[in-house]
């Protein structure tokens, strides 16, 4: 099988295109829709539950990287499961705002693309830094909801 090399210029194009496009859009179909929705319906009891399952539609929505990868593909697949997760995650967490999932979505496709435009490895250590910015900020944030959740006693600033 051939595979056909993408342009420089058209690898910066879709970059800035994952950012102001692609993650935005698949995030209001995917978090804003689907996720929600399944809230909408089943309530916030089992939303872990619900965001697996939202996470498993969004990656099979992808299942023609089988065509480009052949067996292959399950890495793939399990990496936009796991990607899936933590957008509905990072949506749950937000209280449903969609532009922080479409933000991270679009910034993480982004960086494949900057490994295109330069050289792969730049990509994969683009992507490694920002999921662990990411994990930072998502850690941060369960520790300021943890301490804000704890009952304080009087004269306890």
């Amino acid at each position: 099988m051939r595979h056909v090399a993408l342009a420089v210029g058209t690898a910066w194009l879709m970059a800035g295109a994952s950012i102001l496009v692609v993650g935005p859009c698949e995030e209001y179909i995917f978090r804003g829709f689907v996720f929600g929705g399944l809230l909408r319906l089943f309530g916030s009891r089992h939303w872990l539950l619900l965001a697996f399952v939202s996470s498993i539609l969004f990656a099979a929505v992808h299942l023609y990287y089988a065509i480009v990868y052949q067996v292959a593909a399950l890495v793939p697949f399990v990496d936009i499961v796991a990607i899936g997760m933590a957008l509905a995650v990072a949506y749950y967490l937000s209280k449903g705002n969609l532009l922080v999932p479409a933000l991270i979505h679009g910034v993480y496709d982004a960086m494949g693309f900057v490994g295109v435009a330069t050289q792969p490895e730049v990509g994969v250590r683009l992507r490694g830094a920002f999921i662990f910015l990411c994990v930072l900020v998502a850690f941060m944030v369960f520790l300021e909801r943890r301490r804000g959740a704890r009952p304080q006693s009087p004269g306890t600033p």
